[in-house]
Formats: C-alpha cells, sequence, structure tokens
C-alpha cells in the first residue's frame, strides 16, 4: 500500500492485488487480498502480458469510510487494453469525488471468450470468461472493499467501449444481481453478442490457425502460439469485413446469458440499477482514412451497415442536420458513427421502459482543443492532466457530475438531466440538453441498421 499525497487530500493505492486465480479456460477462484505487488496485464496482441492477470488496483481516500466505490472495467475490443493505462488512472477521480476506484484486470480474447467444445468437460462456461473474471472480482469488492474504506452496498461498475459492452452484459445477467447498484457505459452496444454456431465458427478458424485438431489441444499449448493464432484470425475476420466483426464478445451460452441484453431489458431485468449511457459525437474518427473517403467507399459501406440506403439521401438527410453537404469522408464517419455506437445506445435506452436511465453525447464541437472520437472522453472524466483551460473546465464538470452519479444514483445538473427518454445531455464547452443530433440521419439509418448487432 502507498500514499499518493495531492492537492486535495492523500490517498491510498493498493496495486496488484489478487482477486482471483484461475486455469486456462476455467473459472476463476475468489481469493482474499493479500500483498501489493506488480499489476499484470492479460497476454493480448503486442504484448503477451501473463494468464496469472487477475488482479486489480485500488485508489481510496486516506481518511475514507464506507464511501461509495467505483469499480472501473477498461475496453479495447476485447482482445486488448489494460487497467494501468495512465489516461484512465484513478487517482484524481478518487480523491476529487471522496469514492474508492477499483480498476480490474481480466482475461481477453481468446482467454476470455473461446467457446470450446460443449461437451468437453469441465470447460462449459470458456465462451464467457471474461465475463466470470469481471464477477468475481464484483464479488471481491462486496468482500472486501470494507478494508479499503469502501462500501459494498454503494458499488457503481463502469466500462467504456468492450468494457461498456461487459457492463450491459452484466446488468442484463441475473448473476450481477446485487452486485452493484449503479451502471456507467460509454460507447458500447448491448447487441454485440455471439450465438454458439458463430462461437464455433471462430473456434474452428482459430483450430486452423493454431494446427491443433481439437479444442481441448489449446489447454496446454504455449501462450505465444495462442496468442499468434488469435491475431491471424483477427486479421482474416477483418480483411473479410467491411468494418471490423469482432471475433471475441460476450456468448448466449445457456448459463451466464441466456439471451441478448436487449431483450433482457425487454423484459424489465436490471431495471432497479440505475444506468448512466451515453457516445461521443463523432465516434468512428479513429476509422476514418486520414487520406479520406471515395464515394465508392461510403456505396460499400452503406450496403453492408444500411441496406438500401442511398448516398444522396444520407446526404440530403445531413444536409438538413448539419446546414452543409457533408464529404464522403464526414458521411462516412456520420454512418459508422450512427450504426455502431449511437443507435444501439438508443435501443438501449428504449428497452429500458421504467427503469432510470440518464443518457449522453460528448460533443465538444465549438473547442479546436477537444475532440468528440472514441476513448476521447476518458482523460475528461478522468481528469487526465488537462491543461487548457476549455479541457480543465470541461474535466472538472464531467468529473463531478459522474462522482454525484457513483455517490447517489442521479448525476449533475440535476435541473437540466432528466432521466430518459428525451433526458440526454450533451456535454461540450457548455451544458446543454439535446435530443441527439442528426436527427434526420438517424431517423434514415434506424431502421435499416437494426442488423448492426454483427459488428
Amino acid at each position: 500500500m502507498t500514499r499518493l499525497n495531492g492537492a486535495r487530500e492523500s490517498l491510498r493505492i493498493a496495486r496488484g492485488i489478487r482477486y482471483a486465480r484461475a486455469e486456462r479456460f476455467r473459472l476463476p477462484v475468489l481469493e482474499a487480498p493479500g500483498p501489493d505487488r506488480l499489476t499484470l496485464s492479460a497476454p493480448q496482441p503486442g504484448a503477451l502480458g501473463s494468464e496469472d492477470c487477475l488482479h486489480l488496483t485500488v485508489w481510496s481516500p486516506a481518511e475514507a469510510d464506507s464511501a461509495p466505490v467505483l469499480v472501473w472495467i477498461h475496453g479495447g475490443a476485447h482482445v486488448s487494453g489494460s487497467s494501468t493505462n495512465s489516461a484512465t488512472d484513478g487517482a484524481r477521480f478518487a480523491a476529487s469525488q471522496g469514492v474508492v476506484v477499483v480498476a480490474v484486470e481480466y482475461r481477453l480474447g481468446l482467454l476470455g471468450h473461446l467457446h470450446l467444445d460443449r461437451d468437453a468437460a469441465g470447460f462449459a462456461d470458456s465462451g464467457n470468461l471474461a465475463l466470470h473474471d469481471q464477477l468475481a472480482a464484483l464479488r471481491w469488492v462486496q468482500a472486501y472493499i470494507h478494508r479499503f474504506g469502501g462500501d459494498p452496498d454503494a458499488v457503481t461498475v463502469m466500462g467504456q467501449s468492450s468494457g461498456g459492452v461487459d457492463v450491459l452484459a452484466l446488468l442484463a445477467s441475473g448473476a450481477g444481481a446485487g452486485l452493484f447498484a449503479r451502471a456507467i457505459a460509454h460507447s458500447c452496444t448491448a447487441e454485440r453478442t455471439a450465438s454458439i454456431e458463430q462461437a464455433e465458427e471462430v473456434r474452428d478458424e482459430l483450430l486452423r490457425a493454431a494446427g491443433a485438431l481439437a479444442a481441448t489441444e489449446l489447454v496446454d499449448m504455449p501462450i505465444g502460439l495462442l496468442m499468434r493464432a488469435q491475431e491471424r484470425v483477427i486479421i482474416e475476420r477483418s480483411q473479410r469485413a467491411v468494418i471490423d466483426s469482432l471475433p471475441f464478445r460476450p456468448l448466449i451460452d445457456g448459463r451466464l446469458l441466456c439471451e441478448t441484453p436487449l431483450r433482457s431489458f425487454d423484459r424489465g431485468v436490471g431495471k432497479n440499477v440505475s444506468l448512466l449511457i451515453g457516445t461521443n459525437r463523432h465516434e468512428a474518427l479513429p476509422w476514418v482514412d486520414p487520406a479520406g473517403h471515395s464515394v465508392e467507399a461510403l456505396h460499400d459501406l452503406l450496403a453492408a451497415v444500411a441496406p438500401g440506403v442511398a448516398w444522396e439521401s444520407v446526404r440530403e438527410a445531413m444536409n438538413a442536420d448539419r446546414g452543409s453537404t457533408p464529404s464522403a469522408t464526414a458521411a462516412y464517419e456520420a454512418v459508422l458513427s450512427q450504426v455502431m455506437y449511437r443507435l444501439p445506445t438508443a435501443r438501449v435506452v428504449a428497452s429500458r421502459r421504467g427503469a432510470l436511465t440518464y443518457e449522453f453525447v460528448f460533443d465538444p464541437d465549438s473547442s479546436e482543443e477537444i475532440r468528440a472520437g472514441h476513448s476521447d472522453e476518458l482523460p475528461m472524466l478522468f481528469g487526465d492532466e488537462p491543461n487548457p483551460p476549455a479541457q480543465a473546465a470541461l474535466s472538472h464538470r464531467m468529473m463531478s457530475s459522474w462522482g454525484e452519479f457513483v455517490r447517489h444514483g442521479r448525476p449533475q445538473p440535476e435541473e437540466e438531466w432528466a432521466p430518459s427518454p428525451g433526458g440526454c445531455l450533451s456535454w461540450g464547452p457548455r451544458t446543454k440538453r439535446t435530443s441527439q443530433s442528426d436527427p434526420n440521419l438517424r431517423a434514415l439509418l434506424e431502421t435499416a441498421s437494426a442488423h448492426a448487432d454483427r459488428w
């Protein structure tokens, strides 16, 4: 346990706490807190990491006593990422908001979401081990967070991108009941799941890439060979898709998840948990070619994600929304942002009828200092050295509002941010109510892209 003396208050920081142990492709087994050790990330592209990765970091105010708890689940397309990313370091949020922050490492890629043979003894849960790891971390919080000054009855789980996908899956699963009172999901979808048939297809591709005849051969295969086989599968699948078709994702396995999260929400599952959910205005910026996109590329994208929608209709809708004729590149980004993130978020909000849900959009368009692409809100939220004045002011307001949600389940400014539907709040240089931007484009794509759970 180390101390960080900050301008507001001192923090206790415990890193590399093991919360569970797990053998490859098997369920995690909870462990009591031990001594601090080096935080180890899961094996992933470009970094072998360690299979002994079920660790977490805790930041707690020095005087914390039954303080609210925020559990952070990082993103990374289900195959990469780590809780050690400096942009999401929990120290400033914990210190400024007076809450205990817990960041979780969990298994990724094939180690977290590879469905083995249905009849393979002991491996029936292998397709959702990433979610089981996160559930184990939440159970660890319930059992031990009081030792760090946290209140196990006031836990909020938060994730971004694939971490947000996981948060929604946990919210939809009965296994998560009672482990958290509030949930926050950034830039994600409740529709990115796999069927058993899709998971078996990925498994067979991986077996071919690894040169294996049976899934059980993967149990003892060196991790380096597994990671190389995983990389081949990722590359081959991305080359076949107009946009990335991620091979590893939550599995409708009939055990942890019995149906898609949207269907669970439609039935009222998770309605007792307050949800804060939203997207960024230009989510797809990281996937836009710096050299620009041609009209032909836009045609290909529309054919894949919104069949029957023509470029001319997109141009007319965006002209009505933005007051100018968009380039093919601007239209490409707008369509991709809507289909991959913003429309799926709207469907989550609509499915949670009668449940307390707050929606946001990160949209600092009038500031040249702040982008609104995928993940660009995270430094604002975690207070990662926002030096320019516009960044510092926005960061302070977002941290205060999210902190209020963690403490009380209702974000601030309360007078502006009413529960959805109809209560979406736009975050930028000035916070304001909005009905979401680009309404004409959204309406055009809404029906045509309803199959977008493939992405």
